[in-house]
């Protein structure tokens, strides 16, 4: 019998929701499968693959139908998907090393545009170049630059900077929103979240506290923005949700630099305790508890930012 399965990679730069991108989603479910050391022909449950990537199932069932065409996964009738190879197979690890240069370029991209290194016209072969990617690879990127936007194409040759592009400024000037806004999202009197939205953050807290040091830090900065945007998308009020949302896409940009991994289990932590108050329905707590977190991390990314400016500072020289 022929095998028409698509045993290509799943495509990277289809969107599954907004604000989740499917091929980097399928890059965070292998990461599980290889850290809980998953055996062949074990089942993988959408509902619990969810609650630990701290999801709902829509995006998640869409990543894992990308990898059943693949071959990655063989679907079971009524009984969901099981893995056509142990965690440990080649292809797994081809799948995250592909990623791999794409996510370290965005960060160098990010990182040479805010020190000023990057002109505000750039061009895909100067990507390909400098930044030692293939064209399939370039052309993934700028694709991705361009949906969070960052950049746009320009009339003739080549891409321009959008001057929303963030800087240090803007990121200290979006905690401060986050700081009067978060706390008064709970506090809202249409705040309402319900038991099954409280395990699926639990779960995802939980795994950072477990495999934080194994994590990359776009990871970590997605389990962090998703904890904080499903918290006021409970407020069910849309102004607070595009703002945050909107501020999430744009410091994810400066969070390799000033996400602190030294903090990261006591933010964590801080995270449990507020869905420890939200669970008891005590929102003036729980929004005290936001509060005093979103301070203490801002002190701690305001550290690390300044420790990472001073060691590039002094590798120059």
């Amino acid at each position: 019998m022929s095998d028409d399965r698509d045993t290509s990679t799943p495509h990277k730069s289809r969107r599954t929701r907004r604000g989740v991108d499917a091929g980097d989603l399928v890059a965070r479910i292998v990461r599980i499968l290889r850290e809980e050391r998953y055996e062949k022909d074990a089942r993988l449950v959408e509902a619990s693959l969810a609650a630990t990537l701290g999801l709902s199932r829509t995006p998640v069932r869409r990543a894992l139908e990308d990898m059943a065409r693949a071959g990655l996964l063989e679907q079971q009738a009524g009984a969901g998907y099981r893995l056509a190879k142990r965690w440990d197979d080649a292809v797994f690890a081809v799948l995250l090393d592909a990623a791999a240069p794409e996510d370290k370029a965005y960060f160098r991209i990010a990182a040479d545009r805010l020190d000023g290194r990057l002109p505000d016209i750039i061009h895909d072969s100067a990507i390909e170049r400098d930044y030692d990617l293939s064209r399939a690879q370039t052309l993934r990127l700028i694709t991705r630059m361009a949906q969070e936007g960052w950049i746009e194409k320009r009339a003739g040759y080549g891409w321009q900077f959008l001057p929303t592009f963030p800087d240090w400024h803007a990121y200290t000037q979006s905690y401060r929103f986050r700081i009067a806004i978060e706390p008064a999202a709970i506090e809202d009197p249409d705040f309402k979240i319900d038991e099954e939205t409280l395990d699926r953050l639990e779960a995802s807290q939980h795994r950072v506290l477990e495999h934080g040091a194994t994590l990359g830090i776009d990871e970590i900065f997605t389990n962090g923005s998703q904890f904080h945007e499903t918290i006021v998308r409970a407020s069910g009020n849309p102004f607070m949700i595009e703002a945050i949302e909107r501020i999430n896409r744009m410091r994810r940009l400066i969070e390799y630099r000033a996400l602190a991994p030294d903090a990261t289990r006591a933010q964590t932590l801080e995270h449990l305790d507020i869905l420890t108050a939200l669970r008891a329905r005590d929102y003036q707590h729980a929004a005290a508890l936001m509060r005093a977190h979103l301070e203490g991390a801002w002190r701690a990314k305001r550290q690390a930012f300044e420790r990472g400016r001073t060691r590039e500072s002094e590798a120059t020289f």
